[in-house]
């Protein structure tokens, strides 16, 4: 630090008065009153003399000493300015490492569990839950169009696409909000929205997930089905397109495997366009769907024990 300022001062001329010739002629005190003609007169020297004796002895102005502080100030407010940058870029730079890194950690789960407006809504109120995307799964049809998949002909179901951080949720605790979020014994949608869009649905992207999903399947049906022959589990299994190559995926006779008869085929994840993504942050005030379907629905979530220790 010391270096720094020696070098800073000597660049500039502004060595601290009391050194011979330490001051530059520019920095002297030129200033003269009635009193200073008379000292010159009694001491019988020139202006110019005296001037150089200032020089010689290094007084001078009081304003040049305070011009040196200032300096000094300057230049370490300058040092400490550029210390303290230099230290948030490198917090950002490891923030943004971290952010990568944990990025590479999240995982994919994808659900369908009626509308996919309020879908999304309640897994974003889920801790650990990074991303989510509405759009269709499943269908013959490449990349449809929202107006296409609600007539109910394009074989696919609206669901949501989560990017999710497994040190914080679980994929098991995921399928507990699917499965509280809608009512999966209703083949034909959910509430208000009829028609085979409105589905339940798993679609599993890795063996594991494959396995929970049967497990919570298995779990749910028990605990909903009547003994009696009354309403049964309907959410469907599929798996996803970039599974097909996986040897456990497929037996000799070309059937999935797993003994699961509701996986039925293939899917893809198609997201819909932007005016359907993050819908209720940009609907809440001013459409009546989010009145009086999603919100009552997120009050119905909160009071379930099991679901509201997830939810944020």
């Amino acid at each position: 630090m010391k270096r720094y300022i020696h070098t800073a001062l000597n660049s500039r001329r502004f060595l601290f008065p009391g050194n011979p010739g330490s001051l530059h002629r520019s920095h002297i005190s030129h200033k003269s009153s009635a009193n200073d003609e008379v000292v010159l007169l009694n001491s019988g020297l020139t202006r110019q003399e005296v001037l150089s004796d200032q020089a010689q002895t290094g007084v001078a102005d009081v304003s040049d000493i305070d011009r040196s502080a200032e300096l000094l100030i300057w230049i370490w407010r300058s040092i400490f300015s550029t210390t303290q940058k230099a230290e948030e870029r490198e917090s950002s730079a490891q923030q943004l490492n971290n952010a990568q890194f944990r990025q590479h950690l999240l995982e994919r789960a994808t659900f369908g569990c009626g509308c996919f407006w309020c879908a999304e809504t309640v897994f974003k109120q889920v801790k650990g839950v990074h991303v989510v995307t509405s759009g269709f799964a499943g269908g013959h049809v490449q990349s449809p169009a929202y107006e296409e998949v609600v007539t109910g002909t394009t074989g696919h179901v609206e669901v949501v696409d989560i990017l999710f951080d497994p040190a914080v949720v679980s994929y098991e605790n995921l399928l507990k909000v699917f499965f509280a979020a809608h009512d999966p014994t209703d083949p034909w949608g959910q509430g208000p929205d009829r028609g085979p869009q409105y589905r339940s649905l798993i679609l599993c992207h890795s063996e594991k997930q494959l396995e929970l999903s049967r497990r919570a399947f298995v779990d749910v049906k028990a605990l909903q089905s009547d003994p009696k022959g009354g309403a049964l589990v309907m959410t469907q299994l599929l798996l996803s397109d970039a599974l097909k190559s996986e040897p456990w995926v497929v037996d000799d006779k070309g059937l999935s495997t797993g003994g699961v008869s509701c996986i039925s085929q293939f899917g893809s994840f198609h997201a819909a366009s932007d005016n359907h993504q993050n819908y209720y942050e940009k609907y809440e005030n001013s459409c009546t769907y989010c009145s009086i379907v999603i919100e009552p629905k997120l009050t119905h979530l909160q009071h379930l024990d099991h679901i509201a220790e997830l939810l944020e």
